[in-house]
């Protein structure tokens, strides 16, 4: 399965938080090549933000090296982002997921309701233990 991977969902593991398990699961089931995560620049930039990113470093240098992480440009659809996110009045990184999730064929696996009650129309939604 090709999957945007929300910034929630990698927060939830480096820090080890309520849901580490079943996304430390999910990161496995990927390295195993049941997944293919694909990544953003907004991702990253939240993610170098609110975590310590040297533990990211660690996870995509083992993601990159079984071909599992694959980087995307989401600058094409900053605009169609940028107004989805004004007119749902939704975080402008959660339009721009949801916009390249759609855009690319890509389901998004997350926990933020933001994707299950407003931006819907763009892709499937997951929480990783509905992966599992």
């Amino acid at each position: 399965m090709n999957v945007l991977v929300d910034t929630n969902i990698y927060i939830d593991y480096l820090e080890k938080r309520k849901y580490y398990k079943s996304a430390e699961k999910f990161f496995k089931d990927t390295v195993s090549c049941k997944h293919k995560i694909f990544i953003i620049e907004e991702i990253l930039f939240e993610l170098k933000n609110n975590t310590d990113y040297i533990d990211f470093d660690i996870i995509s240098s083992e993601l990159k090296r079984k071909n599992k992480l694959v980087m995307l440009n989401s600058e094409e659809f900053s605009n169609e982002a940028y107004h989805i996110s004004k007119e749902l009045n939704v975080p402008f990184t959660d339009a721009i997921i949801a916009i390249v999730a759609k855009n690319k064929g890509l389901v998004i696996l997350t926990r933020d309701k933001h994707f299950s009650q407003n931006l819907s129309f763009c892709a499937d939604c997951f929480k990783p233990e509905d992966l599992l």
